[in-house]
Parts: C-alpha cells; sequence; structure tokens
C-alpha cells in the first residue's frame, strides 16, 4: 500500500436508520448513553514466519485496545508460493492465527490478496487463467477456515495507481474469490467487501464513487456484500473526518443497496518528512477526528454500517521516520506504546 506518489499528487494539485455496526449488540459490548455501537478492527500484517508468541502478543494489544476484529493479509503469495503447489504449513498457521484471534475475543477479516511473482507473470500472458488461480487460492483459503471467518475482502485497493489488474480484470477477482469462498466452505456463513482509496482519486477526473459503480455496473455486485474505503486525512490527504467522505460514502451504499464501512483510517508519525506528525499530533488527530467520524456515521442513513478499521497496530520502523508507511502505528516497533494507544482505546470505550 504505498501511496507516497499519490501523497505528493494531492499536495500539488425523519428519525434516522441505524446503521448495522452501530447497534445494540456488536461484539465488545460497549454502548453509549443511546445504547449504540461501533465496532472497531485494527489491522495487523501477519506471516507464517512469525513467531506465534509474537502474534499472541500483538492479538493481547488489540483486544486491549477494545477492538473486536483484526484485520490481517493472507497472503496470496506465501498460500501458493509456485502455481499449483499450496503450502499446507501456511495454511495451518493462517487457521491457527484465526483460532487464536478467537481466544482473545476477535473476529478476523480476511484480506486476500498478495500476488505471487508466477501470477503477476501469468497476468501478462493469461488473464483468464491468473483470475482462475485467484480464485483457486481462495477456495484454499476458505476451506482451511470453515466457518470460522465471516468477512473476506476481496483483493486489495483496485483502483490504487500501483494496482497491476485492469478494472475488468478486478471485477473478475471479485467474482472468481466469491466462488472460491463458496466452493471451499459449502454452507458458511460470511460477507465479502472491496476497499477502495480516496485519497488521490477525487478530483477534476473521477471520483471514488466513480471507480465502485464501474465495478457494480460491470458485474461485482453480485460478489461485493460491503462496499469500503481507504481515507487518511492529515498524512494522504488535506481536510479531515469533518468534511462529507462519510456521508457520500453512505450515499452510494443507499443507491447501491450495498453496506459500507471505512477498512483504512490512521495518522502517521512520520515526523522527518511531515514536521508536524510527531506522536503527540497522532494522539491529538485522534482525540480530534475520531469524533467526527464517529458522529458522522451515527447519523448516516439508508445503508448498513460494518466497522472501522485502524490501520494499523504497529510501526514496521519505527527508527525510520522518513517513510508515512511505515509509521501509521499505535505501538512502536519494539511495541512500546505511543500516546495514540491510550487515546483509542479511551475513543472506542465510548461506543
Amino acid at each position: 500500500m504505498t501511496r507516497l506518489l499519490i501523497f505528493f499528487l494531492v499536495l500539488t494539485g425523519c428519525a434516522a436508520d441505524l446503521p448495522a455496526g452501530v447497534s445494540d449488540d456488536t461484539p465488545d459490548g460497549k454502548a453509549d448513553g443511546d445504547g449504540r455501537t461501533l465496532a472497531w478492527s485494527v489491522s495487523r500484517h501477519v506471516w507464517p514466519t512469525d513467531a506465534r508468541t509474537a502474534v499472541t502478543r500483538d492479538l493481547e494489544l488489540i483486544a486491549e485496545l477494545g477492538a473486536s476484529y483484526v484485520r490481517t493479509d493472507v497472503w496470496w503469495y506465501a498460500i501458493e508460493p509456485s502455481r499449483g503447489t499450496y503450502n499446507q504449513a501456511a495454511l495451518d498457521f493462517y487457521r491457527w492465527y484465526v483460532e487464536e484471534a478467537d481466544r482473545h475475543g476477535l473476529r478476523v477479516v480476511t484480506i486476500l490478496s498478495g500476488a505471487p511473482d508466477w501470477a503477476r507473470a501469468l497476468y501478462d500472458t493469461d488473464r483468464a487463467a491468473f483470475v482462475n488461480a485467484f480464485g483457486a487460492y481462495s477456495e484454499h483459503v476458505a476451506a482451511s477456515f470453515g466457518g470460522l471467518v465471516q468477512l473476506y475482502q476481496l483483493w486489495n485497493e483496485p483502483n490504487h495507481i500501483n494496482d497491476f489488474p485492469d478494472g475488468d480484470t478486478d471485477i473478475a477477482l471479485f467474482r472468481a474469490a466469491r466462488a472460491g469462498i463458496v466452493r471451499g466452505a459449502p454452507g458458511a456463513r460470511f460477507r465479502t467487501a472491496i476497499n477502495v482509496l480516496v485519497d488521490g482519486h477525487d478530483g477534476p477526473f473521477g471520483h471514488w464513487e466513480d471507480d465502485v459503480r464501474y465495478y457494480f455496473d460491470h458485474g461485482a455486485a453480485g460478489a461485493v456484500d460491503i462496499i469500503a474505503i481507504d481515507h487518511y486525512p492529515g498524512t494522504w490527504s488535506i481536510g479531515d473526518w469533518g468534511g462529507n467522505i462519510v456521508e457520500r460514502l453512505f450515499a452510494l451504499g443507499r443507491e447501491r443497496h450495498t453496506a459500507v464501512a471505512i477498512f483504512e483510517a490512521g495518522y502517521a508519525t512520520s515526523a522527518c518528512i511531515l514536521p508536524l506528525n510527531t506522536e503527540a499530533a497522532q494522539a491529538d488527530w485522534i482525540r480530534d477526528q475520531v469524533p467526527r467520524m464517529r458522529t458522522r456515521i451515527f447519523a448516516g442513513t439508508g445503508a448498513q454500517f460494518a466497522l472501522v478499521n485502524w490501520f494499523k497496530l504497529d510501526d514496521r520502523n519505527t527508527g525510520n521516520c522518513w517513510d508515512p508507511e511505515d509509521n501509521f502505528g499505535l505501538v512502536r516497533t519494539d511495541r512500546s506504546k505511543k500516546p495514540a494507544f491510550a487515546a483509542l482505546r479511551a475513543e472506542i470505550a465510548k461506543h
């Protein structure tokens, strides 16, 4: 999810319906004075080579925040390192991960993504075979998980400037993944989501809603249950959550009769390139912006709301303050807590 290019492009260029996910019975059971709750998730990238003790420690941190979900890539390149050869040890690891998350009261938002090199090469020569291979990988993941996962994200940021499949192939991937999940876990109850970028996709040459409309108008509607956005005001874009992005998200959900969500939100502490983005500023951003986001979610009408996801739990490399991508964490690389950890925990506890 490299957005550095987009960041520079942006700098230069009646009673309301109660959304689902804002309800009386979300998994964490927290409610405000009106009895409404908001489901929260936190991203944690996981690889089969990770030490299980380290993974457990991070799941404990996410549970401590009060989240109900953890959002995780189940990397295609780890599952199928060569075409037609599936890594059972990797599948077993991710099955353990889902079970371990459940032991900590967390459901897993499973991201189906991360094409291996052989699949990227296949895309250039035989796109139909590439799509079929993605469907087969999705099937193996679902078969390994059975009914333990109820929410799958299909591909990742399909409208990103760096996303290599074209729009029509993205749609084919959504459909193939959905069909693969059904084959792999017949009878299992699940929902599927796509996530689209807002930052860098909202200007005179088009809007992120147009990207979603294209997908739905050309065959994705039957494969997608949730329309989710990735939006980073303060890091990858100007403005804040006081704007109209959430209202537009709900309007799109109403238009397409589809649930909505925020799959990535956060604030990077990359002070070398963004001098104002300090750890203290990250905590202040949470205290200021999360209430604005929440108010708009609670006011949303006409579409169900699934969850808000914070990207992400941990810095990839706190020592590198130049790369915003590395510094979205609520904890530093050594797992010491930034001020933002307590700030977000307090906000989650409110609802």
